[in-house]
């Protein structure tokens, strides 16, 4: 419902067509959650949402499998632009947590963009160049490619323009809203990228969460099994992992032609295959997630079966 109406209030002066319909997803899962289609009408004038629910047509469901951005815009049943907006800045915590959900909109023939705050455009901060090459790399490996239309404070009414344009170009076929304007500052960042600032801390140490070798992209999640939160939260202690293990794939797994030329692996280093949790949600969204993307998967007691 915020994503609705704060996008609108962004982007909507410079929409070049009519909002007909919106629908909103409740939270949480069971038989009405968005991965099974259900959505709900929302009146904008009145600020609130139908009872009746509305099935979304099936290239709509397609695109939220790996959880749903905060505006999917649909013509005639198709979706043309999958849009994420996040007002929390780009910092070393977040910087992967979305990148699923931007993925497989342009897997699926969707064109996707995140507009990402950030505090600035300094790429002295070493995760501002990982996000950016991230979005670098993934439009070159995908088809409608998935984009990033970063924004600071200062110029966050130029950008917003720049989204309302990329919209009237998803909706409209309007050339104003070219991709390449969009992508620009990206770019821009991305020249800056160095990979062994991901790979290594500034102190020279690997990092425990990454690893890469002539035939495999590895990836550590980190949680470990007494941790507080597996009962508490919905996706137990996956967050932000399934995110960490796409953007580790997508910059160290395909070259510059967007060619796969490495495996994912997945390596849950500190959680056996028999962790009670994963036996209770198997099919929990993030855990899905992390089966799904993986090339390998290995588990703590499978550690004599993997060298990292």
């Amino acid at each position: 419902m915020n994503e609705d109406t704060g996008f609108l209030s962004n982007v909507g002066d410079n929409l070049e067509f009519e909002v007909d319909n919106v629908y909103i997803a409740k939270r949480g899962g069971g038989e009405d959650s968005y991965l099974n289609g259900s959505y709900f009408e929302f009146d904008l004038d009145r600020r609130a949402m139908h009872e009746e629910k509305v099935i979304a047509p099936e290239p709509v469901q397609d695109i939220v499998q790996w959880c749903a951005p905060d505006i999917i815009l649909v013509v005639d049943e198709e979706p043309v632009l999958s849009v994420e907006t996040t007002y929390h800045e780009l910092t070393y915590n977040n910087i992967a947590q979305r990148i699923p959900r931007q993925v497989k909109p342009a897997m699926e023939g969707v064109p996707s963009v995140i507009f990402q705050k950030v505090e600035s455009y300094d790429t002295d901060t070493a995760y501002h160049t990982w996000f950016a090459e991230t979005f670098r790399k993934a439009n070159q490996i995908y088809n409608p490619p998935c984009l990033a239309l970063m924004f600071t404070e200062e110029d966050h009414n130029e950008k917003a323009t720049r989204l309302a344009n990329l919209c009237n170009w998803a909706v409209n076929g309007d050339q104003n809203g070219s991709m390449e304007t969009v992508s620009q500052t990206v770019e821009d960042i991305a020249e800056d990228f160095e990979p062994e600032s991901i790979l290594k801390t500034k102190n020279g140490r690997r990092r425990s969460w990454i690893r890469v070798d002539d035939e495999y992209v590895t990836s550590i999640p980190g949680p470990n099994p007494d941790r507080q939160g597996w009962k508490t939260k919905g996706t137990g202690n996956l967050d932000p992992y399934p995110g960490m293990a796409k953007m580790s794939e997508i910059l160290f797994a395909y070259n510059e032609e967007g060619e796969k030329i490495r495996d994912l692996r997945i390596f849950f280093r500190n959680l056996p295959s028999d962790f009670w949790w994963f036996q209770e949600n198997e099919e929990e969204l993030y855990y899905r997630l992390m089966k799904e993307f993986a090339d390998e998967l290995y588990y703590a007691d499978q550690s004599d079966q993997i060298d990292v």
